[in-house]
């Protein structure tokens, strides 16, 4: 059960899912610097190419594990932003980092249930040359354990490899109920940084320690927030919007 002061640290800490991909937007300008990747400037909630130690990368917007739109209606369903990469043939042999929000009931259950609606974001990876799917995950196993998993339901399908007991990686770091985007964006910039995942395991962070809230945390990669992107949570997306920008990300 949550006490008032957890209810105020999440509302002074939690990355909406727009933030979010605002940072790593940036993320993505300043390799444009330094690598001259295929970067829309222009658009924040859009796909992302890199190239960083002899690797291609794909940053992706923030996408969801609940395909009914009225749950966390800002954002896109996994499935939805995988099936719309995978369409263009400059994703081949890349690596896709998507960020992704666990939205849905423990055990199945429904949502309107509060008590019940998970709201936690991990890194999935897409590894095409491998096809398999690797997640991410700041918290411990206990909450996955009780948690429907639409990765395993959906991979066999798709046909990308996917062992819940090998491709799950949760590192028990985080004890706070707000720094879950923090750590997805400090694994995404440790792989840029160093083109491997091993980084990850060792990333701690304690974000009420060194910011006052998350907009001292945004300005360090040069974001104001104000009273419409404070509320962004409420913004809809719409997936042909996020494909037809990653149409114009490849246009030679």
């Amino acid at each position: 059960m949550f006490s008032i002061r957890d209810t105020e640290n999440i509302r002074k800490y939690r990355l909406s899912h727009s933030e979010l991909n605002m940072v790593l937007h940036q993320i993505a300008l300043r390799y444009d610097s330094k690598n001259a990747p295929q970067v829309s400037k222009d658009k924040v909630e859009g796909f992302h190419l890199i190239y960083a130690q002899g690797k291609k990368f794909i940053i992706c917007p923030m996408s969801k594990d609940a395909e009914t739109k009225d749950n966390e209606e800002g954002m896109p369903f996994i499935w939805d932003t995988i099936d719309n990469a995978l369409k263009k043939e400059a994703v081949k042999d890349s690596l896709l980092l998507i960020p992704m929000r666990l939205c849905r009931g423990y055990f199945n259950l429904p949502t309107y249930v509060p008590m019940v609606k998970r709201k936690h974001a991990v890194l999935l990876i897409l590894h095409l040359i491998n096809n398999a799917i690797y997640i991410h995950d700041s918290q411990g196993w206990v909450k996955q354990y009780c948690y429907p998993d639409k990765i395993n339901q959906y991979s066999n399908e798709k046909k990308f490899d996917y062992d819940y007991s090998i491709n799950y990686h949760a590192y028990n770091k985080q004890d706070d109920a707000y720094s879950c985007g923090y750590y997805v964006v400090e694994y995404i910039e440790s792989i840029l940084k160093t083109g491997s995942v091993s980084g990850c395991t060792n990333i701690q962070l304690n974000i009420k320690e060194k910011y006052s809230d998350k907009s001292a945390y945004l300005k360090g990669y040069e974001i104001e927030i104000g009273p419409t992107i404070a509320s962004s949570d409420s913004e809809s997306f719409d997936n042909q919007e996020a494909e037809d920008e990653f149409e114009k990300l490849f246009i030679k």
